[in-house]
């Protein structure tokens, strides 16, 4: 797995939810599920082989994220 992608990806969500849902009480826990959709966009949906394991379910996850951003 690419760290440095899996690092920048924790950090833009985490950043993401704490501007659209400050007061969330598990943050860490939703960037833990989410992450793997800001991956995603980070590489334009490009799952590069060896660098991301892709969740079964992304693109649920990528409907849920679009959700808890959008409020």
């Amino acid at each position: 797995m690419d760290e440095n992608l899996k690092a920048r990806a924790r950090a833009l969500c985490a950043a993401d939810i704490a501007a659209v849902r400050p007061l969330l009480r598990d943050r860490k826990a939703a960037v833990e599920r989410y992450w793997p959709v800001v991956a995603a966009e980070i590489t334009g949906n490009l799952i590069v082989p060896d660098a991301l394991a892709v969740p079964r379910d992304l693109a649920n996850l990528q409907e849920e994220y679009r959700r808890l951003r959008n409020g």
